[in-house]
Order: C-alpha cells, then sequence, then structure tokens
C-alpha cells in the first residue's frame, strides 16, 4: 500500500467500476470515502468506508479530506467541481476518460463530436486545477468498457435477436476494437494507486477483434440462445436505427489503444473479450 493513501477518495462509488473498485480497495485494507449523489450501498463496513453524498459538479465536498483520489465517476463533473471548489489537501488524482477524444473527433454525428469535445475540455480543466494545487494527474483513456450493463445502443438489435432469432449484422465491419472489461479496468486503478505514474494513458482489453465479431459475440451473450447472423449493409441499418449514424461510419476504421508501456511494466494483464458482463 502507497503510505500516502492510506485513505481514498472514490468518486462514482456505486457505479459498476467504483463498485469493483470499492471491493479492491477494501481488500488490500484501505479506508474508503466513497462520493456518490446516490444512496450508500448496503453492507459496507462503517469503520472502513465513510459514504460522502454531495453532487460533484457544485464543488468538492468540504468534509473529503483524503490525499488520494480514483475517479469512476462522469469526468466532466468532476472538473467542474474542482473548477469551483477545488480539493484541500489532493496529492494524487487517478480518473477515467475515454479513447473518444481521439476517435470522435472527426466524427460524421456533431454529437459525437462534441461529446469528444467536452472530454478533452474537462480533461484540460482537470490539470489545470490539479496543477494549481501541486497534485499528481494520471488520466486512463479506456477503449470500450464492457461488463458494466447492456450496451445502450445494441438494445434494439438484442430484442429483435430475441424475437427473431436472427441477428442482423452490419457489413462490412471489419474495423479492429480491443474493449475492455470493467473489473480489469478497475485492477488497473488500483495497481497506478500503489505503483504511480503520471500522464495520459490510452487503455484496452486483452483481445483484438472486428467489430462485427465484438457486436456477435455479445448480442449471444445477451440472448443466452442460438442465432442466425445476417450480413447487413451498414447504410440499411442506419436507415432504420439513424442514432447509429457515428458508429456506422466508423466500422472499417480500427480503434485501438496506443501502446502503452509503463502500464505494461505493472504486469496488468486484462482478460481476452468474452463478450459478456
Amino acid at each position: 500500500m502507497s503510505r500516502d493513501c492510506q485513505v481514498v477518495a472514490l468518486t462514482g462509488a456505486t457505479g459498476r467500476i467504483g463498485a469493483h473498485l470499492l471491493a479492491l480497495l477494501l481488500s488490500r485494507a484501505f479506508r474508503v470515502q466513497a462520493i456518490s449523489r446516490n444512496p450508500p450501498l448496503a453492507g459496507l463496513p462503517e469503520e472502513r468506508v465513510r459514504w460522502i453524498r454531495a453532487e460533484l459538479s457544485l464543488g468538492w465536498p468540504e468534509d473529503a479530506d483524503a490525499p488520494c483520489l480514483l475517479s469512476a465517476g462522469p469526468l466532466a463533473e468532476l472538473a467542474e467541481g474542482f473548477r469551483r471548489r477545488p480539493p484541500q489537501g489532493l496529492s494524487r488524482l487517478i480518473a477515467l476518460s475515454s479513447t473518444s477524444i481521439r476517435f470522435k473527433q472527426s466524427s460524421t454525428d456533431p454529437r459525437e463530436r462534441e461529446q469528444a469535445e467536452r472530454l478533452l475540455a474537462a480533461e484540460q480543466s482537470l490539470a489545470a486545477t490539479c496543477r494549481a494545487i501541486g497534485a499528481h494527474l494520471t488520466l486512463l483513456r479506456p477503449t470500450l468498457i464492457y461488463g458494466t450493463a447492456s450496451e445502450p445502443r445494441l438494445g434494439p438489435l438484442i430484442a429483435f435477436a430475441r424475437i427473431t432469432r436472427i441477428l442482423p449484422l452490419p457489413w462490412p465491419a471489419q474495423g479492429l476494437r480491443q474493449p475492455v472489461h470493467a473489473e480489469d479496468l478497475a485492477a488497473l486503478m488500483l495497481a497506478l494507486l500503489e505503483h504511480p505514474r503520471e500522464g495520459i494513458f490510452e487503455v484496452g482489453g486483452g483481445e483484438r477483434l472486428s467489430v462485427a465479431e465484438m457486436i456477435e459475440r455479445m448480442v449471444r451473450a445477451e440472448t443466452g440462445s442460438p442465432l442466425l447472423a445476417v450480413p447487413m449493409p451498414a447504410r440499411w441499418i442506419e436507415s432504420i436505427f439513424p442514432r447509429w449514424r457515428g458508429p456506422l461510419s466508423r466500422l472499417g476504421q480500427d480503434q485501438l489503444p496506443r501502446p502503452e508501456p509503463e502500464l505494461e511494466a505493472l504486469g496488468w494483464r486484462p482478460r481476452p473479450f468474452l463478450g459478456a458482463r
């Protein structure tokens, strides 16, 4: 355990990544200040976890005073809260961002471009605040995170496949992806807490696969039954689901994280993609 991080603040503590982090922190004898707008999780040891309910975008909660912070919640809210009322005594911040900053900057969908711009602005704001208060910042930009819940954009496809046992697959969809599991991402954040690395790092899972194969594995895992996969031109699918315009426009593009030797040196070994939660 890092001596200066025996007490750790955790944002997004009721989310799936935050829940994994909370379990890992308690398994290593850290004491946790769990910060969330939602009610506390039940069954946690009160002597190890202090729950702080707060709306982060309004400012950092004044009763949170841990020297180290793991942020598993929305980055823009954290950045706005830091801007309004910065934390006092913070020495280290490890926060989740997204590779969307790189891959959606030139999207055909203006909403995706705006999302990338907001994330980049949040990163820059956090970096400025951390410099001002003397805190070390580590930003992780994961690729697609799974193991949290059903991918909302795949909901109509999953529903259709359950009813018909037919899986329409967008074609061509040979661009490579590298999804990362939420629990593996939590383990990496803990490793970085114990073995600090400062900077921005892109993060992917333990397997590279095509978009088509990724979608097929995800839908099969959700339905739990045999399906007939039927390739379908992407433009047909876009005409049915116009909100998929951005992702469909990138089906042929590889969206892989950059190699990060510093993270590999930590001994972190994410699992291959199974498509299940």
